[in-house]
């Protein structure tokens, strides 16, 4: 049985899709799936980042060097570590296949919400991949 949380972060996804919010999907509760497609296609290492004091994924994404790619495109690792880990020096953190998979599957959102977030993180990677094209 999903908890209140999950049913609000499943509410809040639900809505943001029947609006084509992709942006807002997948730069809070759909980063997961992007960050995985991400690595698929790229080879690119996960990362994850929060704050320092707590070790959970706030946010997932591929680096390169001392760069972050996600949803939105490439940007400074200082720009994700202000936003996720709300202190710019607090670097990411690496984050295995595994984790990441375990991480989405705690979520509990749900099968169908789920496959259709792996739909959409393909399509939104389909449709603008010269954005994510300086990968690998």
């Amino acid at each position: 049985m999903p908890t209140t949380s999950t049913a609000r972060l499943v509410a809040t996804i639900e809505e943001h899709i029947a609006k084509k919010e992709y942006q807002s999907v997948f730069m809070a509760g759909g980063c997961r799936f992007f960050a995985l497609v991400l690595h698929e296609e790229s080879g690119l290492p996960l990362y994850y980042s929060c704050p320092a004091e707590v070790d959970e994924v706030r946010h997932a994404f591929v680096m390169k060097g001392q760069r972050c790619l996600d949803f939105e495109g490439w940007k400074p690792i200082e720009k994700v570590a202000a936003a996720y880990a709300l202190w710019p020096e607090v670097p990411p953190r690496p984050l295995s296949l595994d984790r990441l998979k375990e991480d989405i599957r705690k979520k509990n959102l749900g099968s169908d919400l789920e496959s259709r977030l792996a739909h959409l993180a393909r399509e939104g990677f389909s449709r603008n991949r010269s954005v994510y094209e300086e990968m690998a």
